[in-house]
């Protein structure tokens, strides 16, 4: 799992310009990683609905919304506490598709984020990758949400 976090790290920043030396491109050497094959569907009907972190308690609230975006996802983020409020919404691009997990990330110049899907259990996990300039100083949007049941 700490490998694969790592390749991700890795990705966001190569996919920055200017940050590969193009004469010299870089491969995946792990062959369980993988992307959806071009021209391949893969279905997030099951990620589709609303996620509430797993820390809310009173005075703090982290909330994630996931909807349909063409091939990806859209997401938007709000978080509630004392000291901050703060929202965020964008497209979310997928880039890994394994057997029981997703990967994505959403690279935004203030705020560049890593979401990991556990499929089985239903949970999101949510990086912060740098530093986040859409929330103050000590607010966070990472950490694991869960996805509300249907009501």
């Amino acid at each position: 799992m700490m490998r694969f976090h790592h390749l991700l790290v890795f990705t966001l920043l190569a996919c920055r310009p200017g940050s590969l030396n193009k004469e010299q491109p870089v491969e995946p050497t792990d062959s369980t990683l993988a992307a959806a094959e071009p021209g391949q569907s893969v279905n997030y009907e099951n990620l589709y609905g609303h996620y509430i972190h797993e820390s809310n308690t009173q005075g703090f609230t982290a909330l994630l919304e996931l909807l349909p975006q063409g091939n990806d996802l859209s997401f938007t983020i709000s978080l509630l506490q004392s000291s901050c409020e703060s929202s965020l919404n964008g497209t979310i691009g997928m880039v890994y598709h394994g057997e029981d997990e997703y990967a994505g990330f959403f690279d935004s110049e203030p705020c560049r984020l890593a979401f990991n899907f556990f499929l089985a259990e239903n949970k999101i996990r949510i990086d912060e990758i740098g530093i986040c300039q859409v929330h103050p100083t000590g607010c966070s949007f990472g950490g694991t949400y869960v996805k509300r049941k249907a009501e």
